[in-house]
């Protein structure tokens, strides 16, 4: 079982970096930001799963206040300003 942890983990992580190195261009940029965001999903939701002793309702407040933030911030920066947001 430890090992499959660590490959799921190391498949976020790869995710990451996929999503970083995509974000450096505006064409792919978008994707970058979708595979970054579906690689943190996979970690959150996984850590949840095999947590034996956590608070699922803060879990869930923190992702949905995040994604509040990330959507509020998101409407209000310029195009010309997305590097910096992101």
């Amino acid at each position: 079982m430890p090992q499959i942890i660590n490959v799921i983990y190391l498949c976020t992580v790869v995710s990451f970096i996929a999503g970083l190195k995509l974000l450096r261009h505006p064409k792919t940029a978008r994707l970058g930001n979708v595979i970054a965001a579906g690689g943190m999903l996979i970690a959150v939701v996984f850590t949840v799963v095999i947590s034996v002793h956590m608070n699922l309702v803060l879990v869930l407040v923190a992702l949905l206040l995040g994604g509040l933030i990330g959507v509020v911030f998101a409407g209000l920066v310029k195009m010309t300003q997305m590097p910096q947001l992101i």
